[in-house]
């Protein structure tokens, strides 16, 4: 939702930079969330940050974020864990990122499965910026996975890399 929204512009923005320009390809490491239950390789090692936020209806709920920038690229494993009482909208986490980059237009759309349970698959583009997200949700948490790099940075091969490597432990 939001959250990843603001996430992913802090990372844009350098806040969680965590690796710098090099002239050597960075490397892959796995990265296990005990808390979370899955694991996932980033290449690089990601900043781990998990706060209370604010839904729509006004109750907070907890938000938990892996966070990688790379130059030109920024990686992101969430979860966010919601009350009986919130209904979790894929549509409306995916209007959520959607509504946060502007002039930006929907490039892919489609509702598939992730891991045995109904996702949505999501790609848009910007003037500057390619990002695709992979949202789904299981019980009363939704999970974010998703990859921003500019335009001319954009790797399909990369993309698909990263979200693969998404497993349950």
């Amino acid at each position: 939702m939001i959250a990843a929204v603001i996430a992913f512009a802090l990372a844009l923005s350098g806040a969680y930079a965590q690796e710098g320009p090099s002239s050597s390809a960075p490397q892959w490491q796995q990265t296990v969330s005990e808390s979370g239950g899955f694991s996932f390789f980033m290449p690089g090692r990601p900043k781990f940050e998990t706060k209370q936020l604010r839904g729509r209806t006004g109750r907070l709920f907890p938000y938990s974020a892996y966070m990688l920038d790379v130059t030109s690229r920024a990686f992101m494993v969430s979860y966010s864990d919601y009350d009986a009482d919130t209904t979790i909208s894929l549509d409306d986490a995916a209007a959520g990122i959607i509504g946060s980059w502007e002039n930006s237009t929907v490039t892919d759309r489609r509702r598939r499965s992730f891991y045995g349970y109904t996702g949505l698959a999501l790609e848009l583009e910007t003037p500057k910026y390619h990002v695709r997200f992979r949202l789904f949700a299981v019980g009363r948490r939704l999970y974010q996975i998703g990859l921003v790099a500019t335009r001319d940075e954009f790797s399909p091969a990369e993309a698909d890399r990263f979200m693969d490597s998404f497993h349950w432990r």
